[in-house]
């Protein structure tokens, strides 16, 4: 595998402060690489991998951090559309919701314009029998979230779009999605026309919202000022991004990013729901990707306080300590979502422009080579396609997001028995 060394990684950190130079030579340097570790395949894969969508369109589910599958796996939700995603989303366009029977044949869909290429529209499922998606409404004016149930029939609106939700507590998060497409294009949304600062409230009345599933009114439980507040860091802009709820609904994880002359500044926090109590768990200026394992610990990529880069596990007071014996920290950041004792995670691409993905056993401390997929140099920047394995519920399966047959789609890969 051609994979980035410690010297080309510590250079990314020194240029972090400048990120348009950083993006310049990224780019050229990511070319020249490639040039010299050109593959001469563009899947390599033992398990069997299956397409998800219509033949003539692209279809992605999103992040990671749920799966496309129901908890009881008789139906499959994903994204679908005709329009060019190695282009930015267009304000006036929309994309398709797909509900799927458990093999993947469409039953209903709908439309949708808020959405981005690396999360869709936060689609997911609450429960076997519900499943939400946030949406722009053309009448208001405003984002919403629309909730249907395993049928596809409509159930009710929220006033505020949704990050991550709940059905153990019936509560979701919420978060700006119009400043992230300020400040972070990737995840932002983009159906209002002109989107701009005069869109923007103010840092008392905006940060993150808690947002009860049965149509009740959000409350702003965190504001951003009262984040800068706490923050020794005083940049020139901020946001909060990345809320995940824990397996109760009862607490929830989120990033508070401040940007100071282009260089970002990653804190992680953690909110206790009922009680309001704010805890600092991260504060060494990167962290990345992150999931719950269990109510009291989570497994992410970050920076711990002697400097080094990694999977860690994290618990709630705080304490990190190395994932694994550090076996997947070679790849660098990836996306890890869990199943029991199993781990899946994958990469960014190598200089090969491979992908890869592997499967960590916690029980044995194994690391598996699920496969390896090209990624084209077409998709890029927020247009790129990430990975983002998520398991089905019973862990057979991993779906994961792909370009390697040069357009974007959804894959399900049978963990079962390897191909022959």
């Amino acid at each position: 595998m051609s994979h980035f060394s410690k010297i080309e990684h510590r250079l990314a950190r020194c240029l972090s402060g400048n990120p348009r130079v950083k993006a310049a030579a990224k780019a050229t340097w990511q070319r020249w690489s490639y040039l010299l570790n050109r593959p001469n395949f563009r899947r390599s894969c033992h398990y069997p991998i299956h397409s998800l969508g219509h033949p003539d369109s692209a279809s992605f589910f999103g992040y990671y951090g749920h799966s496309p599958a129901s908890p009881d796996s008789r139906r499959l939700l994903w994204h679908e559309t005709n329009a060019d995603t190695a282009r930015p989303p267009s304000y006036a366009s929309a994309i398709d919701i797909v509900l799927a029977d458990h093999e993947g044949t469409p039953l209903s869909r709908w439309p949708t314009r808020a959405f981005n290429w690396q999360q869709g529209a936060r689609l997911q499922w609450v429960d076997a029998q519900t499943l939400l998606y946030n949406d722009f409404d053309t009448s208001e004016q405003r984002y919403v979230t629309r909730l249907r149930d395993n049928e596809g029939r409509w159930l009710r609106d929220l006033s505020k779009p949704v990050y991550d939700a709940s059905a153990q507590s019936g509560l979701a998060v919420s978060i700006n999605f119009e400043r992230l497409a300020l400040l972070r294009p990737d995840y932002g949304y983009f159906a209002r026309p002109g989107h701009t600062t005069s869109w923007m409230p103010s840092d008392d009345e905006d940060g993150l919202w808690v947002v009860p599933l049965d149509g009740t009114a959000p409350e702003l439980v965190v504001s951003l000022s009262s984040l800068a507040e706490k923050s020794d860091l005083k940049g020139d802009q901020h946001k909060v991004n990345h809320p995940m709820l824990d397996p109760s609904g009862q607490r929830c994880v989120f990033l508070y990013r401040v940007f100071e002359h282009g260089r970002r500044h990653d804190s992680l926090w953690l909110l206790d729901i009922e009680t309001g109590a704010l805890t600092l768990l991260v504060d060494t200026g990167m962290v990345s990707h992150l999931v719950w394992y269990d109510a009291d610990w989570l497994i992410g990529y970050m920076r711990a306080r002697d400097g080094t880069d990694g999977y860690y596990w994290l618990d709630r007071s705080g304490h990190l300590q190395p994932l694994a014996e550090r076996k997947l920290d070679d790849l660098g950041d990836g996306h890890p979502s869990v199943n029991s004792r199993w781990v899946v995670t994958d990469s960014y691409p190598d200089k090969a422009r491979l992908q890869h993905l592997r499967l960590l056993d916690l029980g044995t401390g194994s690391v598996e080579h699920l496969g390896a997929f090209f990624h084209g140099f077409r998709y890029a920047g927020p247009q790129r396609c990430d990975l983002h394995p998520r398991f089905s519920p019973d862990g057979q399966a991993v779906f994961f997001d792909s370009v390697h047959e040069g357009f974007r789609r959804l894959y399900r890969m049978d963990l079962r028995e390897p191909s022959s």
